[in-house]
């Protein structure tokens, strides 16, 4: 694809329209797209950080509520297995924390079947005392058949789901601009040392030499000569793996080999510093853990409970506020709501629980059914395992009581 073809997809990505008044910071910003682009290892940690995220909201299961009591229904099914017809829960989750996380918003809203649906483009219009208002809003562009609805929505008829840090990405591709130039330099360090060294050594009567002729019956000078060589020949045989070059009379090339030593400590340590660098950078703006996103297991432990408490709990919280202010409204209240439970996050291992689980049903804090949930076992259907019991060792002291 051309410079022209990009710079026309750049400019309908701004606001999903035909019609952009372009200035000096529009093209600006597709020449800091284009060189971002370059970048491949920030891109590579900025998506293991939101498959990090998306994939640990994708284990949450989203309980339903309808006064206190919990409900298995329609609107259970939606959240926890298809949102719509094309997706199930996990993509729509991974595309939720996907569009925070690289724009700061995600637009949900409904079509006429109730389907819910990932606003690809629109342009809001914003109110100081009223609903904001969604217009031009398109759904489906990845597909190839998008479609635009011819209605306008408002703020109350949709979920826009929001984080505080709105600029991350802007921040960070700030950042990596520097980076960028810093790891060019240092690739191009590494490829220097690595790559082959000779000495030309060029006889002063060769100057002054003809070398043949040309196409057009002109004599070849030694600047013709010298130039092909220069750009053409060394070139070529210096990209082959085995390669012979023939050499006109006057000319003595030497090889000095790779700089070997310098490669495996110099420029191989400063290309691994960096690109460490860039995965802690952004990890350090996720809230997540470096240690997980770079894959490092020590201390998994700490790291999972940085990432769970800090990374991936406010994604859990920004989606449970919006969709039931949206949905229940005050009847959150009475207990009509939907929850987030991030309590799944974390591999369970039922051997390894069992103490734990024994504790909390002495203590009288689950039934044998709720602790067979939690492990994903089939419930029992008999009354005494959704029964509280609570052992003498959990007994209120009765006043007076003696021996």
């Amino acid at each position: 694809m051309g410079v022209f073809s990009d710079f026309w997809d750049f400019l309908r990505g701004l606001n999903g329209t035909e019609e952009t008044i372009v200035t000096g910071d529009t093209l600006k910003a597709f020449v800091d797209q284009r060189r971002l682009g370059k970048l491949v290892i920030y891109e590579l940690a900025l998506q293991s950080g939101i498959d990090l995220i998306a994939g640990a909201l994708s284990k949450c299961e989203m309980r339903t509520f309808r006064e206190g009591a919990e409900e298995f229904g329609a609107e259970y099914y939606r959240w926890n297995y298809e949102p719509n017809r094309n997706q199930n829960a996990s993509e729509f989750r991974h595309r939720i924390v996907n569009d925070l996380i690289r724009t700061g918003g995600c637009l949900v809203v409904a079509d006429a079947n109730d389907q819910l649906l990932i606003a690809d483009s629109y342009h809001r219009v914003g109110y100081a005392m009223l609903p904001d208002r969604f217009e031009n809003v398109t759904v489906g562009a990845g597909t190839g058949n998008p479609f635009t609805f011819n209605k306008t929505f408002r703020m109350d008829d949709v979920l826009y789901f929001r984080l505080h840090n709105q600029k991350l990405t802007a921040l960070l591709d700030s950042l990596n601009m520097e980076y960028m130039e810093l790891l060019e330099s240092a690739a191009t360090k590494y490829r220097r040392s690595a790559g082959e060294h000779g000495i030309l050594k060029v006889e002063t009567s060769a100057t002054s030499k003809t070398y043949g002729n040309n196409d057009d019956g002109t004599p070849r000078t030694f600047n013709q000569v010298f130039n092909e060589m220069m750009t053409a020949h060394f070139k070529n045989y210096f990209s082959q793996p085995n390669a012979v070059m023939a050499l006109f009379d006057g000319f003595d090339y030497k090889s000095q080999g790779a700089d070997t030593g310098k490669t495996s400590t110099s420029g191989v340590k400063d290309v691994q510093d960096l690109s460490a660098e860039i995965y802690d950078r952004v990890a350090n703006a996720l809230l997540i853990s470096p240690q997980l996103l770079r894959g490092t297991v020590a201390d998994t432990s700490e790291a999972e409970n940085f990432t769970i408490s800090y990374g991936i709990e406010p994604f859990a919280v920004a989606m449970e506020r919006e969709i039931n202010r949206k949905t229940n409204g005050e009847d959150v209240l009475q207990g009509t709501k939907l929850t987030v439970d991030t309590s799944g996050i974390r591999h369970r291992d039922i051997w390894t629980a069992a103490n734990g689980m024994d504790k909390l049903k002495a203590a009288s804090i689950f039934s044998t059914n709720e602790l067979r949930r939690k492990f994903g076992e089939p419930r029992i259907d008999e009354e005494w395992a959704d029964q509280h019991v609570l052992t003498k060792n959990y007994e209120a002291i009765e006043e007076g009581k003696t021996e």
